[in-house]
């Protein structure tokens, strides 16, 4: 793992445990359930797949903070990803997509 990935990885577990409130907790600010090709407007913090197999995340309909994301996402079945989503268009699968507190 990159030391990039780690530092991200590692800010995102610092975030999410914080002990003050459910808006500082995955799915405290609400989610939306995905399972069309539409762009949905965020943002959102996680991407949790719901789908039997996978879900794909289509690269040219999602803005993300994620680098190098030139090509789709594949998530597999009961996985989750973390990263700031600023829009979400999915290319196949069902996700619930939990939104970011402002």
């Amino acid at each position: 793992m990159a030391q990039n990935d780690i530092q991200r990885l590692e800010l995102a577990i610092r975030s999410l445990s914080k002990q003050d409130g459910p808006q500082n907790s995955v799915g405290g600010c609400g989610s939306v359930f995905i399972d069309d090709t539409a762009t949905h407007v965020g943002p959102f913090t996680a991407i949790f797949c719901t789908d039997e197999r996978t879900s794909e995340l289509n690269n040219t309909g999602t803005s993300s903070d994620i680098d190098g994301f030139d090509t789709n996402i594949i998530i597999g079945a009961g996985a989750t990803i973390y990263g700031e989503f600023k829009s979400i268009t999915m290319a196949s699968g069902k996700v619930i997509a939990y939104k970011k507190c402002r």
